[in-house]
């Protein structure tokens, strides 16, 4: 699968910006590895994660929707970063 200069895939990016009619596509594709990390370490999981916190407000309904999609494909939250920290880490609030 195509990587850009900082190793995401198209899961990574279409997580990331909250596109979950391509996420559900693109993890369809056998080819796609949902826990390819990308050079800091980041899962398509972790970004979704990073985007909208579990109890984040309405308008991160679409990221929600990807964390759902992306857990029940196999993705990992358990999968920490360069840093150590998880996609379950950035899902809980903090406190």
């Amino acid at each position: 699968m195509a990587r850009d200069e900082n190793q995401r895939t198209p899961l990574h990016a279409a997580s990331y910006q909250g596109f979950d009619q391509v996420v559900q596509v693109l993890i369809q594709n056998t080819a796609t590895n949902v826990n390819a990390v990308d050079i800091h370490g980041l899962t398509a999981l972790a970004l979704a994660c990073r985007e909208a916190p579990l109890h984040a407000s309405e308008r991160f309904r679409k990221h929600l929707t990807i964390v759902a999609k992306l857990v029940r494909h196999g993705a990992r939250v358990d999968t920490p970063n360069v840093a150590g920290l998880t996609p379950l880490y950035y899902a809980c609030p903090p406190g």
